[in-house]
């Protein structure tokens, strides 16, 4: 699992799915979506149990759990469902990006708490936070190590 490289504070939802599933979608980029998924097509289901890094996060009540192989058409696919779903805090409360075999983002409990890796490079977050997408909480762990 890669270490978060930066907790942040979601502030647009739509914008920050939208930025993250695209920029980290890829031929070896999976994605999981755990809570009411139902109404949800997914397209390039890998499987419905736990599959490399990506883990469920609600034991009890068990959730619906997904995992899908996330190319860029995989992605725009997505985006268009979650930004669809008024209830989607409520029906997708994890969702997580494993990228080259480490976990690049974790959103939970309805992006309550996320982060993100550094898979994502250091501008592109800057851009966000500039966007005002997102908000930092923290400094970079790495460099918390150092001082």
């Amino acid at each position: 699992m890669e270490q978060p490289q930066q907790w942040v504070q979601v502030i647009r939802q739509d914008e920050f799915l939208t930025a993250m599933l695209l920029r980290l979608a890829g031929p070896e980029t999976l994605c999981s979506l755990e809570g009411h998924l139902g109404h949800y097509a997914l397209p390039n289901l890998v499987s419905r149990d736990e599959v490399g890094a990506l883990r469920r996060h609600t034991l009890w009540p068990r959730r619906d759990f997904a995992i899908l192989r996330l190319d860029p058409e995989t992605a725009k696919h997505l985006v268009q469902q979650l930004a669809a779903d008024p209830d989607r805090a409520v029906d997708v409360e994890h969702i997580q990006i494993e990228r080259r075999g480490l976990l690049a983002m974790g959103g939970y409990d309805g992006l309550d708490a996320t982060w993100v890796g550094a898979s994502l490079p250091r501008m592109e977050l800057n851009n966000l936070v500039e966007a005002g997408i997102i908000k930092l909480k923290n400094i970079d762990w790495t460099s918390e190590k150092d001082q």
